[in-house]
């Protein structure tokens, strides 16, 4: 069986061999014979085919104003809390009100320098407080998902609480996702500890090294070793870029929900089923749904804010 990274392979050498002068008709029989033998080398063309068409674009119009990104939700200082001097009492440990808030709006990213010279950067829909002074260092992630390049200091632990848990390292490079009581974290250099807030024999603390990731929720935790592409998958919202190895339409329309106000809603579970492989971009859910209609012949239909998906009729 032909891997999905041999057909992603394979697709881009199409695109990229339709687009020279050289071009024949006998080249177009043969591209069109292999788009025929599955769906799955429909959507690689068809995805592949967008990305190089919109490559080029931006080549054309490079020089004349630079790329925009995706929107940066405003920084705001948690001044009004400092005011009248709230304090909050989370996870045993003393939030108060001079620390720092920040959030990010759907489909927004947003960077943030500490005043110890870590570095944090947010994905869409997060919501963190830090507390960064002379003895400690905390962050306090509510809800989402950042990843953290955090500068050693021996005497000061970096510590994050989410989801019931802490996550505490020395200096490392790591991304932390929070989400319904869920806990991901994804570590891309150095090691970090995790462990709940509250002591529990059944959940002990566990070192999650470079190139690994964590995973855990009420009923367990579960930690992938030699996971150094599923690392960069989970990192790849640095750059607003979704990867999908072979994941359900359900689980990649979860994702893209995550970045977009219009939501795709799959109607059926023949549908939610269907494997989805593939780079895409965050915000281009529009794009994507055309995809399901070209390459996998899916019902797709816009309706307000939903993007309905289903089998054809």
């Amino acid at each position: 069986m032909t891997s999905h990274k041999q057909i992603e392979e394979r697709a881009a050498d199409w695109v990229r061999r339709a687009d020279a002068a050289d071009w024949s008709g006998d080249d177009q029989a043969h591209l069109e014979a292999w788009l025929a033998q599955s769906t799955a080398h429909r959507v690689a063309w068809l995805r592949l085919q967008s990305v190089w068409q919109r490559a080029d674009r931006l080549s054309a119009i490079r020089g004349a104003a630079p790329p925009r990104v995706a929107p940066w939700a405003r920084v705001v200082p948690w001044a009004a809390a400092a005011a009248v001097g709230m304090v909050a009492v989370l996870a045993g440990v003393l939030w108060h009100g001079t620390g720092s808030r920040y959030s990010t709006q759907v489909g927004g990213r947003e960077a943030i320098s500490l005043s110890d010279g870590s570095q944090v950067e947010l994905n869409t829909r997060t919501i963190v407080r830090t507390q960064v002074d002379a003895h400690t260092r905390h962050v306090w992630l509510d809800q989402g998902e950042a990843f953290f390049d955090v500068k050693p200091d021996a005497k000061r632990p970096f510590v994050i609480h989410a989801s019931g848990h802490r996550v505490v390292v020395l200096g490392t490079k790591f991304s932390v996702r929070s989400e319904q009581g869920r806990l991901e974290v994804a570590v891309l250099e150095g090691r970090v500890r995790v462990e709940p807030l509250q002591a529990n024999p059944r959940k002990p603390p566990v070192v999650v090294l470079g190139g690994a990731m964590l995973f855990s929720k009420p009923a367990g935790t579960v930690v992938a070793v030699n996971a150094r592409d599923k690392v960069a998958n989970a990192l790849s919202w640095r750059n607003g870029i979704l990867v999908f190895d072979q994941s359900t339409l359900q689980d990649a329309a979860d994702q893209f929900n995550r970045y977009n106000r219009r939501q795709l809603v799959v109607t059926d579970p023949e549908t939610a089923r269907i494997r989805i492989g593939g780079s895409f971009d965050a915000t281009g859910v529009d794009a994507f749904a055309r995809l399901l209609h070209n390459g996998f012949n899916l019902r797709v239909e816009s309706r307000g804010d939903e993007i309905r998906v289903s089998q054809p009729d």
